[in-house]
């Protein structure tokens, strides 16, 4: 009779955490089809001269966000099939610190490359893959010949794939994916060379806690990258980075009284600036939509400062809800 394998229930929860994590995105008014960057930065995603320059924070909340349902879906369906393998050979805690090392490298190879904001777990789970391919190769020995060619054909086939689509197709984060593979090698291999009279959960430990402490300092001492963006473009993303928080605190804590002034010296200022830059930086059509969302949030602006002066609270939801619907009107149109 045969034994039945654990539930992978660390996958499972995992799995949990990203869609919870884009159902609280969308909360927050990320589109659940085709999210804009300028959102994306919002709630947390990954973008080089900001993550570098001062919020190291979004290495770990960009590994649980996605840029739409389908981005989601096809990532927790690569999750599922390489999560289950991982729990097996490493156990519970082996697969989150495998998942962990690997999410962290991929984000911060990501960070480096400074080309767009990015967001997904393909990097933790390139690295679960690169995690068994190396169990595979150390042990390929010991293990059934047969059955190591067919799952080493099944990764080369997988991760062939993902290349020639990553190439194939625009907005495929391949500096992610390859890190992640080689963060996911790296932690698998640490955890098998931790002395053996450790238990595998101290191992683990061991390799997330090291692993964590490598990438944080490689974080602190990685130089600012220059955005593969124009300089206006890159500075109107740290701009929303910087104001869209305070926009929330004003609204949450400001008096009736207070908020009208607030609001315009902390939020509508510095968004003016930034969006006069984008109108005057000799920016071609590629960079038109963004344009137009930061009108669109502009005027929204205005009308908030306005309503809030007036005391009118049904004009100034309906400016807050254009601000945040900026980038769906827009396509709506």
């Amino acid at each position: 009779m045969a034994t039945a394998l654990p539930r992978p229930w660390t996958t499972y929860a995992l799995i949990a955490a990203n869609v919870l994590a884009f159902v609280a995105s969308v909360g927050l008014g990320l589109s659940p089809i085709n999210p804009d960057g300028v959102h994306l930065l919002d709630v947390g995603g990954n973008f080089g001269p900001v993550t570098l320059g001062g919020e190291p924070w979004r290495l770990v909340t960009a590994m649980f966000l996605h840029a739409g349902v389908m981005h989601l879906a096809m990532n927790m369906l690569g999750l599922h099939a390489g999560g289950q393998q991982i729990e097996i050979i490493y156990g519970r805690a082996g697969m989150i610190a495998i998942y962990l090392v690997a999410g962290l490298v991929g984000s911060l190879a990501s960070a480096l490359r400074a080309t767009a904001v990015s967001v997904g777990a393909s990097g933790a789970i390139f690295g679960l893959f690169g995690a068994f391919g190396g169990f595979l190769l150390r042990h390929r020995d010991r293990l059934d010949p047969v059955a190591v060619r067919s799952a080493g054909r099944g990764l080369l086939m997988l991760l062939a794939f993902n290349v020639l689509l990553g190439l194939s197709m625009p907005g495929i984060d391949m500096a992610a994916h390859l890190g992640g593979a080689i963060g996911g090698f790296a932690a698998g291999w640490a955890i098998e060379r931790c002395p053996r009279r450790w238990s595998l959960t101290v191992r683990a430990a061991v390799v997330a806690v090291a692993g964590v402490a490598v990438i944080g300092g490689l974080t602190a001492v990685s130089p600012r990258p220059a955005p593969d963006l124009p300089v206006v473009v890159a500075e109107f993303f740290e701009m929303e980075a910087a104001t869209l928080p305070r926009l929330s605190r004003i609204e949450a804590n400001a008096s009736a009284a207070q908020l009208a002034d607030q609001l315009e010296r902390d939020v509508l200022g510095p968004y003016r600036v930034a969006r006069r830059d984008l109108e005057q930086g000799g920016l071609d059509e590629r960079w038109s939509a963004l344009r137009k969302v930061a009108r669109i949030r502009e005027d929204a602006l205005v009308g908030m400062v306005a309503a809030a002066r007036a005391g009118d609270v049904e004009a100034f939801a309906v400016h807050q809800r254009a601000f945040s619907d900026a980038p769906d009107a827009l396509r709506a149109r």
